[in-house]
């Protein structure tokens, strides 16, 4: 059958999975997979329950989840190449609201902790400044304020490898 209900989830048996791409960990016993063909799936106690949201580029899609996480009931999807935050609810998977900005495709990674919005920088580059901020808060108005947290304080900078480095090998 295509569709079961267990436990007041939609269970979708036809989807399989194919390579993964990030795991997010939403409770003891739930977590969100995200996989190459760009879907967000709901996994409880080992058993696929749902995808969440759809591809597309229209409200309410995403074409690249990168982040997810989950509060109050909500589940909030981050697409770093759209610039997208995009939010449903977690037990209909309705459409709730979304935030594009073009800014946001700078982030690779997405939090939501007491309500507020945090976006991360996780990879360094040679070329950005020891000063480029790395945690961000978005405001009520979504403007973006930078929280003081730059790559200087990580003691990363600045850091390559050497030119004949080779990688180790364990016997």
């Amino acid at each position: 059958s295509k569709k079961l209900i267990e436990k007041n989830y939609i269970v979708d048996t036809q989807q399989p999975l194919s390579e993964l791409r990030n795991i997010e960990i939403i409770a003891k016993d739930s977590m969100l997979i995200f996989d190459t063909s760009s879907r967000v799936r709901l996994f409880v106690n080992g058993k696929h329950i749902k995808t969440i949201g759809r591809m597309g580029r229209g409200p309410g899609e995403y074409i690249s989840p990168t982040s997810a996480c989950v509060e109050e009931g909500k589940i909030f999807i981050f697409d770093q190449r759209l610039g997208k935050l995009v939010w449903y609810t977690l037990s209909e998977n309705k459409f709730l609201g979304e935030v594009i900005k073009p800014e946001l495709t700078q982030f690779e990674s997405f939090k939501r902790i007491s309500g507020e919005a945090y976006f991360l920088i996780t990879r360094y580059r040679q070329t950005d400044s020891a000063n480029k901020e790395l945690l961000f808060k978005v405001n009520q108005d979504t403007k973006l304020t930078a929280l003081g947290i730059k790559f200087s304080m990580l003691g990363i900078v600045g850091f390559r490898f050497p030119v004949n480095a080779q990688p180790a090998v364990r016997s």
